[in-house]
């Protein structure tokens, strides 16, 4: 069944030829579910599989190379959730065992980097069971699965019914996000506004119409049908098609390309678009966590040519983004003493004392969502006491980049011993193409829409 489906995934995909597209589509699902017989994902290792890893990791350490190797790569073969046993082993090197830590920690980032690859396919998972809770529960919930609001919307401004509800959900974020949707309709202004700007990070009350326009969801992405029009330009008539893409919150987006081969009508005939390919790449200052604008497709049309009822549409995209993750750091006693948040961000201490902090972001690349937008920033780092407790911070910042690199200060009075930084900060980046389909798209004049 995987195979299958991965294959039917990759004849979707066609920015490839179909034996590379069946390649890619199918290794990150066996990855994770044939990896060991009789594991899947989500299931403890068995304990006879953990003696089993045990001695594996005791080989890796052994003066024979060849041994050395074929541990190796039984260790790596392992599912996911071997990654505690390894972890634990990196803690019990001693200090005279520097390569069997490298090999230990080479395992782990190739663990991650398998999980990761299979969540931007599959979507993160949710798991939700809520009595009589309103829209603003969900929403916090749906923050803790993925590290992100959902909206800096008051739920007030959504609702016009806040009722109280259960809510259950088990499955991906998408889902769940429908799902909320269906138990907690939203206004009826709301379902009637669809406006230009679609940013995830901050999702406006127009971005609310996943509930009532047609959609397509793929592991972290969802692809909404938001305009079909006609319009006429120097005597041809055009069909003039919108789409929006979404990313999951906690992605940042750096690339991204829609491919759309063409539209099917009900009588089977194809139209297809002047350009197939529509791009979006991120600046290097103020990278979002979704594209910042629509996708529009121009349809040249043939005299004559009845456009009725609803339509579909097969397309793929590809996309490169970075997952956020919350980093913490012990703030450094020495001004200017730079001290790495992670791979590509530096943290340093401006000013400090007589209840004043001024602390700087220094990374290199793109400059992350979370810096560029003043909404995003309050939630996205924190200031803490020794006891991990959160300060009140009253900041004023400024900000500059250009090229290959960016910097954010941020100073003012803060209330408490300041000792600890916590950040949401992206990762390293990740390239994956996902295939989707839209159908019952309705056609300009039909009884579908207007």
């Amino acid at each position: 069944n995987l195979a299958a489906g991965a294959l039917i995934e990759a004849e979707r995909l066609h920015f490839v030829d179909l034996r590379e597209g069946f390649q890619r589509a199918l290794a990150p699902a066996l990855a994770i579910a044939l990896l060991v017989p009789g594991v899947a994902s989500g299931d403890e290792l068995s304990a006879p599989q953990k003696e089993r890893a045990g001695r594996l990791i005791e080989q890796l350490a052994s003066d024979d190379f060849s041994a050395r190797i074929a541990a190796g790569a039984e260790l790596e073969a392992l599912p996911v959730e071997a990654l505690p046993l390894f972890e634990e082993a990196i803690e019990r090197c001693g200090p005279g065992e520097l390569d069997l830590r490298a090999r230990l920690k080479s395992i782990v980032r190739k663990l991650k980097l398998r999980s990761s690859e299979a969540l931007l396919r599959t979507g993160t998972p949710v798991k939700i069971d809520l009595k009589a809770a309103g829209p603003a529960e969900v929403l916090q919930a749906l923050r803790g699965a993925v590290g992100i609001s959902l909206t800096g919307t008051r739920p007030r401004e959504i609702w016009d019914d806040e009722a109280e509800r259960d809510f259950s959900f088990d499955g991906s974020y998408w889902g769940a996000v429908d799902a909320m949707m269906t138990t907690f309709p939203p206004g009826q202004a709301v379902r009637e506004n669809l406006g230009a700007e679609y940013r995830l990070g901050r999702w406006g009350e127009s971005d609310f119409q996943a509930a009532t326009q047609p959609s397509a969801s793929v592991g972290i992405l969802r692809v909404r049908h938001a305009r079909m029009a006609l319009e006429n330009s120097g005597g041809k008539d055009y069909l003039v098609m919108t789409l929006v893409p979404n990313i999951e919150p906690g992605y940042q987006v750096e690339s991204l390309a829609l491919l759309v081969r063409g539209l099917a009508l009900e009588d089977g005939t194809v139209i297809e678009p002047e350009k197939k390919v529509q791009e979006w790449k991120a600046q290097f200052s103020g990278s979002r966590y979704s594209p910042g604008s629509v996708y529009t497709w121009i349809f040249p049309l043939e005299k004559g040519m009845q456009l009725r009822g609803a339509a579909g549409i097969e397309g793929a995209a590809e996309l490169v983004v970075r997952r956020n993750h919350w980093c913490e750091v012990d703030l450094p006693e020495d001004l200017d003493q730079a001290v790495a948040m992670n791979s590509s961000v530096e943290l340093k201490v401006l000013e400090r004392g007589d209840g004043r902090l001024k602390i700087q972001f220094e990374g290199k690349g793109s400059e992350p969502a979370c810096f560029d937008d003043y909404e995003l920033r309050k939630e996205s780092y924190q200031v803490l006491d020794q006891d991990g407790e959160l300060l009140e911070f009253k900041v004023n910042s400024s900000s500059s980049g250009g090229g290959r690199g960016w910097r954010n200060s941020y100073g003012g009075k803060i209330q408490g011993e300041p000792a600890k930084v916590r950040a949401n900060l992206p990762g390293s980046e990740q390239k994956i193409e996902l295939g989707f389909q839209l159908s019952d798209l309705a056609m300009p004049g039909s009884s579908l829409v207007d």
